[in-house]
């Protein structure tokens, strides 16, 4: 019985993957598409979301990366302006100096 099973599902995945359609009339060939045309559209469905999630990964990573540069510039910018009062401070002291 689990042979028969086995051959019968083997037979429709040969007709599903167009291997064995020599023997099948039109309304088996029409059945067989519509299968098809399900399964691709599924497959279709499936692809379109996963653009989609991985598009919203790319806009969240896109934002943390613009948050992490706009950190990094205050960064700089607080660093430029300190080292530029260090070297007024340091030009100030030599000139006590001299």
């Amino acid at each position: 019985m689990l042979s028969k099973e086995i051959e019968d599902k083997t037979h429709e995945l040969r007709k599903i993957k167009g291997e064995e359609l020599h023997g099948m009339d039109i309304e088996e060939l029409q059945k067989t598409r519509e299968v098809l045309e399900v399964g691709l559209s599924r497959v279709t469905e499936t692809k379109h979301e996963r653009f989609l999630e991985e598009i919203t990964a790319l806009q969240q990573k896109e934002a943390q990366l613009m948050e992490e540069n706009q950190r990094l510039k205050q960064m700089e910018n607080l660093f430029s302006t300190q080292t530029h009062v260090l070297e007024q401070g340091y030009l100030f002291l030599n000139e006590f100096e001299v």
